[in-house]
């Protein structure tokens, strides 16, 4: 009858063997070991058609970071508040495995007014490395908008949408309260729709469609039509809130005009009726 031997009582074995036990000197390294070496750190200057851009979102809180390169890069930005960085992003993945020449790194959850030190940096097709020259930018500080209402679409869901890109720019994205994440459809351009639902019927007094875009140009939406529980309201710019005043629940926001491609939206804001401010009377009466 055959013996079977436990793998473990086996493995002082293994380790003798692997180690060359009885051989003298040490155990022969691979050729294709021995012969690595450090990949080439260059200037990502070399490859720049266009100079690297730093974006900040007017709210303080987001940065957006482009750079076109002149081969295909997988890029990335370290960040921080000095060279210590300390923080790193990387691009959503448009351009496939094959990296991409339009880069566009999306930086969320800043601290407005802060200080911001940014190095870019990739590597090319070959393994060399490309590193950019720290950058630094001071982050607008809006403060506190004492005419925005409550946040209605923090407890919204995403009935449905065109389309998405992929799991990454997902619909959800556009109403996540981050300006570093968004939805981008799949080539929809001016067919691209969203609907989102509040759960309820809630004051609405504006929205606001912040539009994604590419740098070749494309994907950047000026107009959006919006609808509630079925009902046209009208055409307006984006980047800017719509002022509509009504009661509804769902939501239906469709691309009016844009430069066509992967439409989409960084964020739709939705906003209830601003707190009443308090009055003359009930001021004496706290100071009093």
């Amino acid at each position: 009858m055959p013996t079977h031997r436990s793998p473990l009582r086996l493995l002082p074995l293994l380790v003798l063997l692997a180690l060359g036990a009885g051989a003298a000197g040490p155990v022969a390294v691979r050729a294709a070991d021995a012969a690595f070496t450090a990949p080439d750190v260059r200037a990502v200057a070399e490859v720049l058609a266009t100079p690297i851009t730093l974006e900040a979102d007017p709210s303080g809180t987001a940065l957006r970071v482009r750079a076109v390169t002149s081969i295909p890069l997988i890029c990335s930005a370290v960040y921080g508040p000095d060279t210590g960085y300390g923080q790193v992003t990387t691009g959503m993945g448009m351009g496939g495995p094959g990296g991409m020449t339009d880069h566009d790194l999306l930086i969320g959850g800043l601290t407005p007014g802060s200080t911001l030190v940014v190095r870019v940096q990739g590597v090319g097709p070959d393994g060399t490395l490309y590193v950019g020259e720290p950058m630094t930018t001071t982050l607008p500080d809006p403060g506190p908008d004492a005419t925005a209402g409550a946040d209605l679409a923090a407890g919204a869901t995403i009935r449905a949408a065109s389309s998405a890109y992929s799991d990454a720019y997902g619909p959800e994205r556009a109403i996540d309260g981050d300006l570093a994440t968004e939805w981008s459809s799949r080539g929809d351009g001016d067919d691209a729709w969203i609907e989102i639902d509040l759960g309820a019927p809630q004051e609405v007094a504006s929205v606001t469609w912040v539009t994604r875009s590419m740098t070749d140009g494309t994907a950047t939406t000026t107009l959006v039509a919006i609808a509630a529980d079925g009902v046209d309201l009208g055409i307006f710019p984006v980047d800017a809130p719509a002022q509509l005043e009504i009661l509804a629940r769902v939501l239906r926001l469709s691309v009016a005009s844009s430069t066509g491609g992967n439409t989409g939206a960084r964020e739709i804001l939705i906003r209830g009726p601003a707190a009443p401010a308090p009055s003359p009377a009930a001021d004496e009466e706290t100071n009093g």
